[in-house]
């Protein structure tokens, strides 16, 4: 695949940096987003906005664990390519440099995305099973939001009566659900570790 423009991505917990590149290496654009479902969307909204085709873009990450999981399931939900290289590759291939500067860490990755891609990819059958495991945890996920919804309205009708019991099995059912959810997170993080697969061009 012969991509005409690269996303550097420098990740944290809570947010990422992206900085958009050309082929030729010239930085178009630099933005942080929030390292959740709605920050890559966000994400891929800012990418729309300069008329550039998902499937002639490869966005690029340092593998930092936990850190990408929302973006390697994203790429396979929302349909983009994305490179995911070990930090101390991405470190021997720039050199050594000083400080920590997220907006320029996340130029640095574009760069390496453009001289030497890494395409990160999932064998067919855990495709499959990350797909399931995405569905269970979006299902999950509204559970939580209808219990969360259904303790407010309990909580208001115990200012009328003794909902004590209603309301605690609630909260032992939302406590339940936010269990299940961090256990699919790292079944889901596993079979990301152990598939990933690098393609060095």
């Amino acid at each position: 695949m012969n991509y005409s423009h690269f996303v550097g991505l420098d990740v944290g917990k809570k947010t990422f940096d992206a900085s958009l590149m050309s082929a030729a290496e010239k930085e178009l654009s630099h933005k942080s987003f929030d390292n959740t479902p709605e920050g890559i969307q966000s994400l891929l909204d800012w990418i729309a906005g300069y008329h550039l085709s998902l499937s002639k873009l490869l966005f690029c990450a340092e593998n930092m664990g936990s850190y990408v999981t929302e973006l390697s399931v994203s790429s396979v939900s929302m349909g983009f390519s994305l490179a995911l290289v070990c930090p101390l590759t991405i470190k021997k291939s720039i050199g050594l440099q000083r400080g920590k500067n997220d907006r320029i860490d996340a130029k640095r990755i574009a760069n390496y995305a453009v001289r030497k891609l890494e395409l990160y990819k999932l064998p067919n059958k855990d495709l499959v099973r990350l797909r399931g495991w995405i569905i269970i945890r979006d299902n999950l996920v509204k559970q939580k939001v209808s219990n969360i919804k259904l303790l407010e309205t309990f909580s208001q009708m115990a200012k009328l009566a003794d909902v004590t019991e209603s309301i605690s099995f609630l909260e032992e059912q939302l406590k339940s659900i936010k269990e299940k959810i961090l256990e699919v997170e790292e079944d889901m993080e596993q079979l990301i570790a152990a598939s990933t697969m690098a393609l060095t061009k």
